[in-house]
């Protein structure tokens, strides 16, 4: 500090000398200015007198001095203005700001309460340093204890603050003691060795008992098969011949199996790709048999008689099934036929009694006679309706729905289908599941027996461009109550509505022509038809057993209005006697004098009748002995009313004409 201020003093007389010089200077320019006045003969002189004594007034502060700058001071002569400056030194004043004092802890050092100047951050206090302390944050290191797989350590602790160990962990060694694990016994198989049971630790997997191997067992054959691994043994001692390439099976042979296995290859080394006729027949132990899918051809009667045959497994190779095949196998219980196969032969599956599942694929067209006469089916299974009204059934018990309790297309239970395909003969015959059916517009022809024996159907929706009815359609659907047919119909063939015991109502448009024999046999419940005037053939007993019948509308008397045969009224209703109706004879026809008499069984119910035209055949005898009829309408286009033909009528009251009285008169004979 002194040294500061020493050095102060020493500027400041510097100053001061430099100033004065700078007078001096100036005064002996001005001698020398003189001087050169004087040599230039200038009269310019000058003397001591003329150089200014200056006097100054007071210092004027323009820069204060701090302890960190100079300061800087001006004062003027007051003679001649002359201006003179000078430098302030240093203040020794400064500004005290605290330097806070640092506690000291275990892990630094601190300091003591100082200051400094904080304009020019001169220490005016030093702060002096403080050692660390001594008295750490103990935190506990938790103990680890060791196992099986790991050492432990023991507990310790540390300073949270510096880290510093205070207690140390020790390390504690590993423990024998395991944690066992039962590794379960693997038994042996014929497929698979097996394992011993074991143990191991489940901490370090150190194995505590070791699992040892358990060899193979031997295959345990029951019917062809491993009871262990399903493994299926060939049948062996089977008769082989060979062909060129092939080979077939022949006959059982010496083989006692009651599952028969064929084999890929005979002993021969040939492929089997055939079975041969009647190869199995009679083999009456025989409950399964597998046959693999390279064989193509399995020949007639092959497993004809085997009793006691419950399944078998047809090969994809194979494509059709021939005469008698599985016939009389009254043990067999499912048949998938495969999707190869186009053919169901005659009697191929005929007698088979017990079958519950068969399934026919698209593939199958055919289907020969009786191919499943005597059959019992519980659910028949098939994928599409276009495939099956596109095949062929030779007879009614060639169709497995003949036999048939449940029909399944997609897996789906058909009790109700719409048809938009012309229907084939026996389409659905004897299917009592179906309750109804719609017929689309595209359908044109309903096959025979299309629908024979649906005795569960209710309602059939006929579309508007059915124009034929096949023979036996809808024979013996007896919970049917409804006929609407359609104006496009033009053929109902013979027994169409054969046995519909529940028939009631019956509207037929303008537009049919022919009606077939027993068209409406049995119909029980039929109160009333009218048949309209488009018709040209009235098949014989085509009403045959209608005993409640009240009332009726013929076109005309007789069987056709162009044949020129005579029928008498009563042909329509036929000769069986029945209950509700009574034998009433009848003229038919004559030979000069001589009549033919025929007896009809006429409902006795049947109280009106409309007839809409007559011709010359049937003119003098068209209601002879109708003893309970007890009115006639006449259409308009009657030609002529004999005088016989209400001969023997005892209940006819009342007589219609829809003509005129002029016309009435030219009518009657």
């Amino acid at each position: 500090m002194k040294k500061f201020i020493y050095l102060m003093i020493i500027l400041s007389l510097f100053c001061l000398f430099v100033l004065s010089s700078c007078d001096n200077t100036d005064i002996s320019n001005d001698n020398t200015q003189q001087t050169t006045d004087e040599t230039n003969g200038n009269d310019n002189t000058s003397t001591d007198s003329d150089v200014c004594q200056h006097i100054f007034g007071e210092w004027n502060v323009v820069q204060n001095a701090s302890c960190n700058e100079e300061g800087r001071r001006v004062r003027t002569c007051n003679t001649c203005s002359f201006a003179e400056e000078e430098q302030i030194p240093k203040s020794e004043i400064h500004t005290s700001i605290t330097d806070a004092a640092v506690p000291a802890s275990c892990k630094n050092t601190g300091l003591t309460e100082g200051s400094h100047c904080s304009v020019c951050n001169k220490v005016l206090v030093a702060q002096n340093t403080v050692p660390k302390t001594e008295d750490h944050t103990p935190v506990t290191d938790a103990a680890v204890p060791a196992s099986c797989k790991n050492t432990g350590l023991t507990e310790g602790s540390h300073c949270s603050v510096c880290n510093k160990i205070l207690v140390a962990q020790n390390t504690v060694p590993k423990t024998e003691d395991h944690t066992p694990v039962t590794d379960a016994a693997v038994p042996a198989s014929c497929k698979n060795t097996g394992l011993t049971e074991g143990s191991h630790c489940s901490i370090c997997n150190k194995i505590l008992v070791k699992q040892n191997e358990v060899p193979k067992e031997e295959h345990a054959y029951v019917n062809g098969y491993c009871r262990i691994c399903n493994e299926k043994k060939v049948s062996e001692g089977l008769q082989f011949e060979n062909y060129d390439g092939y080979a077939a099976v022949i006959g059982i042979g010496s083989c006692t199996d009651t599952v028969i296995i064929i084999p890929d290859y005979a002993p021969s080394g040939l492929p089997v790709k055939e079975i041969g006729m009647q190869a199995f027949q009679n083999c009456t132990n025989i409950v399964e048999v597998i046959i693999p899918d390279a064989v193509g051809a399995i020949l007639s009667e092959a497993f004809m008689n085997c009793t006691s045959l419950k399944k078998i497994t047809l090969p994809s190779e194979y494509w059709d099934i021939q005469l008698r095949t599985f016939k009389n196998c009254t043990s067999l219980r499912e048949v998938v036929i495969p999707n190869n196969v186009f053919r169901v032969g005659a009697e191929a599956f005929a007698n088979c009694t017990s079958l519950e599942n068969i399934t026919i694929p698209t593939s199958v067209t055919t289907y020969s006679k009786d191919a499943f006469k005597g059959c019992t089916i519980k659910n028949l299974y098939i994928s599409s309706l276009d495939a099956w009204f596109n095949s062929k059934f030779n007879n009614s018990n060639a169709n497995p729905l003949y036999c048939a309790e449940n029909l399944y297309l997609n897996k789906a239970l058909v009790t109700t289908v719409e048809i938009n395909q012309n229907i084939p003969f026996g389409a659905f015959m004897g299917y009592e599941k179906l309750t109804k059916v719609v017929l689309g517009n595209s359908v044109k022809s309903i096959g025979d027996s299309a629908f024979y024996g649906c005795s569960g159907l209710t309602e059939v929706v006929f579309g508007n461009k059915v124009e034929t009815i096949g023979s036996s359609a809808f024979y013996n659907c007896t919970k049917l109550t409804t006929a609407q047919l359609p104006s496009s119909l033009k053929t109902l063939s013979n027994k169409a509505f054969y046995g519909c015991s529940a028939l009631q109502t019956v509207s037929i448009a303008s537009g049919l022509q022919s009606v077939g024999d027993y068209a409406f046999s049995g119909c029980i419940a039929l109160r009333a038809i009218d048949f309209p005037v488009t018709v040209t053939y009235m098949g014989i007993s085509c009403l045959e057993k209608c005993a409640s019948l009240e009332s009726i509308t013929i076109p005309f008397v007789g069987v056709s209005t162009c044949s020129g045969q005579y029928e008498a009224f009563g042909s329509l209703f036929g000769s069986t006697q029945y209950e509700g109706g009574e034998m009433i004879t009848q003229i038919k026809g004559s030979i000069g004098t001589q009549a033919y008499e025929y007896s009809y069984c006429i409902p006795m119910g049947l109280k009106h009748v409309k007839l809409l035209k007559h011709d010359e055949y049937s003119s003098t005898r068209a209601f002879h002995n109708c003893k309970y009829i007890e009115s006639i309408t006449f259409g308009k286009g009657v030609t002529r009313v004999g005088s016989g033909s209400f001969a023997g009528c005892t209940a006819l009251t009342d007589i219609y004409y829809e003509g005129t009285k002029e016309e009435w008169k030219n009518l009657v004979l």
